[in-house]
């Protein structure tokens, strides 16, 4: 049974295998979409619970993805989880800031504890359907 539907906004394969197995363990339905413009048409269509978003996007930059979607009278309330592989903490302070903020950060790599407290931040309602962290990371 779904408990949830994420839409992972990314090209990384090795991030999205991860990402997806943590949230499929849970029973969400887990989409991944790597073009920007085509994954809000597919957010325009099917609204998701939870929206994780990789800042170094292929078509176009995470930051300004997150812009577009907190603007937006549909999207701007779904729970937003910025990603990245290159930023610093510095970067997404700076970033917080912004009207336009996400409402988590995650540097990349993650552990399933810094997974988990980002996904608590983000959708408390939805981390608590997240399995436990078994070891300490």
């Amino acid at each position: 049974m779904e408990t949830f539907h994420v839409l992972l906004i990314d090209s990384d394969e090795e991030t999205i295998r991860k990402m997806t197995k943590r949230f499929s363990g849970a029973g969400a339905r887990v989409e991944t979409q790597s073009d920007a413009g085509l994954a809000l048409e597919q957010i325009k269509a099917e609204p998701p619970d939870l929206i994780i978003v990789s800042a170094e996007l292929p078509s176009t930059s995470g930051y300004s993805l997150i812009n577009k979607l907190k603007k937006g009278d549909a999207t701007g309330k779904i729970p937003t989880v910025l990603i990245s592989r290159t930023a610093t903490e510095e970067t997404f302070l700076q970033h917080q800031k912004l009207k336009t903020a996400a409402d988590a950060y995650l540097l990349v790599p993650f552990s399933d504890k810094k997974f988990l407290k980002a996904m608590n931040s983000a959708a408390p309602h939805l981390a608590r359907s997240l399995p436990p962290v078994t070891t300490e990371q």
